[in-house]
């Protein structure tokens, strides 16, 4: 790469994080400006993979997500509640959350509970800081399943469960931006974003965007 790319894509990787933050915090944000969002950060993660992009590319994205963010946040204003406190209310007590109960999916939620307060690093993959796909990756690798990097791909692994009704603790909840650890009762644990760390939260961190509910352990 050259210098100009470098700098281009350090300034994608910076707005896909600050994106990635309004996404998982804005989620009382009308649904159409939610999945704008939804796809500019998934053609600017498809960039980011690629390191022969030119710096237009890169630039195009930035703006992209810029305006996307934008839309996000002037529709979540003018919702009813602010999902960002609406997050830290649902996190408060997540210190105190653990799941009863026996089996491997159980032992997986509570392992995951253990990272609670570990930073988002996008691209990362470890207890020093992960994204959101990352530390499901990372869970589940404690357990001897190796899991695909991605979100998206977390999103097919093992067998399909038909409804949130039929979830268990420790299925993945996922889909082509974001991913997490079922915990029972509507709530997740799960690497929100940049500033948020690893939380508890509701399933209100997919921001109304549809997901897939995948079993690993039967």
């Amino acid at each position: 790469m050259t210098p100009e790319q470098t700098s281009a894509r350090d300034s994608l990787v910076q707005e896909y994080n600050t994106a990635q933050a309004a996404y998982g915090s804005n989620g009382s944000a009308s649904s159409a400006t939610l999945k704008t969002l939804s796809d500019a950060l998934n053609n600017a993660s498809a960039h980011l993979s690629d390191t022969t992009n030119s710096v237009d590319t890169y630039n195009s994205d930035i703006n992209s997500l810029k305006d996307a963010v934008s839309k996000v946040k002037a529709s979540a204003a003018s919702a009813t509640q602010s999902s960002r406190t609406s997050s830290s209310s649902s996190s408060s007590s997540s210190t105190a959350i653990t799941v009863s109960g026996s089996g491997s999916g159980t032992d997986v939620a509570n392992l995951g509970l253990k990272y609670l307060g570990t930073p988002y690093v996008w691209g990362g993959s470890s207890p020093s800081g992960w994204d959101c796909s990352g530390f499901v990756q990372y869970v589940y690798s404690q357990f001897g399943v190796s899991l695909p990097r991605t979100s998206g791909a977390q999103a097919t692994v093992g067998t399909a469960v038909a409804s949130l009704a039929e979830a268990k603790p420790g299925d993945i909840i996922a889909n082509g931006i974001h991913a997490a650890i079922y915990l029972g009762d509507g709530k997740i644990v799960n690497a929100l974003a940049p500033g948020l760390g690893t939380q508890v939260t509701t399933l209100s961190s997919f921001g109304g965007r549809g997901y897939s509910i995948r079993r690993v352990f039967n």
